[in-house]
């Protein structure tokens, strides 16, 4: 065993050479069963919110304002994808933060509040892709639009560039590629690009997305997409009014108006 261990390392190593990876030998650490990166716990369980942050969040005490309300939201949002149905234990949390609504705290955000810590604590794992399969996603986008017959064609139609960094973004789903769709979230003011892949371009495949971005790059003020029935819901447009974020829909049959997404 101790050989093959061996060779299972020296391999890990030789694709890392591969790839043009450097390491710092005194930030290695070999042998390991686990290790904390980004607020996650990776080990042979898969990928799990980690101790510390689920100790955060159960010990969060109750919001009293709109502020605080968005920072446990941020937090909680964060580990979306380990904790079912959050979107609908939030509902009462999210109804808050709309606009016409006065604020008051009540048996049913508690509820929502309590509900949410729990789930943290009973995180699923995730793994969807096989070790050592992490290909070049950023460099896909382009090919995509260009083989497409009519986004090739379609004539642009350039949006005034934001004042602001994230305050309108631009989302349209890419693919499929290698089995995946991916989600594009591009901010109007930098264009930076964010890719999120998902097994399907669903509403809810977009909402947990973007909770996750929201997290941590927080609320934009805009979110342009085109008509597709995935950003056109109700579940989707539910959304977008909860957190108080205007939808832009582009006009059919031009989807390169939707200039960077």
């Amino acid at each position: 065993m101790a050989e093959e261990e061996h060779v299972n390392k020296l391999e890990v190593l030789k694709r890392m050479v591969n790839a043009g990876v450097k390491l710092k030998r005194s930030k290695c650490v070999y042998q390991a069963l686990g290790v904390t990166y980004l607020g996650h716990k990776i080990n042979a369980e898969g990928l799990n919110p980690s101790d510390e942050n689920v100790l955060v969040i159960m010990d969060a005490p109750i919001p009293y304002n709109v502020t605080e309300l968005k920072s446990y939201l941020g937090l909680i949002n964060f580990y979306g994808k380990f904790i079912p149905n959050l979107s609908k234990v939030l509902s009462p949390l999210y109804r808050l933060l709309q606009k016409d609504v006065k604020w008051q705290w009540g048996p049913s955000q508690q509820q929502a509040l309590a509900e949410s810590k729990r789930g943290s604590q009973g995180g699923r794992s995730v793994f969807d892709g096989a070790p050592g399969q992490i290909p070049s996603y950023c460099e896909r986008p382009k090919m995509w639009t260009e083989r497409d017959p009519t986004l090739s064609k379609a004539p642009l139609h350039p949006w005034e560039r934001p004042q602001q960094p994230w305050s309108m973004i631009h989302l349209d789903y890419a693919g499929p590629f290698m089995g995946k769709m991916f989600l594009v979230i591009i901010d109007a003011h930098s264009k930076r690009m964010y890719l999120h892949p998902t097994n399907f371009a669903t509403s809810y495949s977009a909402i947990e997305e973007l909770k996750n971005t929201f997290a941590s790059q927080g609320l934009p003020d805009t979110v342009m997409t085109d008509i597709g029935t995935n950003f056109c819901s109700m579940e989707f447009e539910e959304f977008m009014k909860q957190i108080g974020i205007a939808h832009i829909k582009t006009s059919p049959y031009h989807p390169a108006s939707n200039s960077l997404a």
